[in-house]
């Protein structure tokens, strides 16, 4: 078994387009749109989509398993829209992932990187802990009335690296 991750770019923009459709079908809940929305979306709008520097796909063995990406917003570096299909959780993906992230970041300088993940979210707070992340305190209520808690984590040596 063995994970590859992809940046995203526009040539490959119908890859990243499928599994933000499947992350959205399978768990709407996680993300800030719907699948009804982003499905009509025209070809330039997921080609400008999957041209975003910080995106990037994971897949297993040649198949396409998951998608997220990290993006610069009020000057904190901020890992968003992780999904790992369900069929594929714990293979190694959403620790890809968040490494790449983590790498996008260290290239820019960044010192510290940050993300939100539902409360009631245990199998993604559990993955995020292991891979270094603690709260750092924040968290915000959303419309729905579900918690999201911000944790954080050096860009450097995970806190557990010896």
């Amino acid at each position: 078994m063995d994970v590859t991750i992809t940046r995203a770019r526009p040539e490959i923009w119908r890859r990243y387009r499928d599994l933000r459709l499947a992350a959205l079908a399978e768990s709407p809940e996680m993300f800030g749109s719907t699948w009804q929305r982003e499905v009509d979306f025209d070809d330039e709008v997921w080609q400008t989509r999957a041209s975003h520097p910080g995106a990037f796909l994971a897949d297993i063995d040649g198949v396409d398993v998951a998608i997220g990406g990290v993006y610069e917003t009020g000057g904190r570096w901020v890992i968003n829209g992780v999904w790992v299909a369900p069929d594929q959780r714990g293979r190694g993906a959403v620790d890809a992932i968040v490494e790449a992230c983590v790498g996008f970041v260290a290239s820019r300088g960044a010192e510290v990187i940050h993300l939100g993940v539902i409360a009631d979210n245990a199998r993604g707070v559990a993955a995020y802990r292991r891979l270094g992340f603690v709260p750092d305190g924040r968290s915000e209520t959303l419309a729905d009335g579900r918690l999201e808690i911000m944790m954080s984590r050096p860009v450097g040596p995970r806190r557990d690296d010896p």
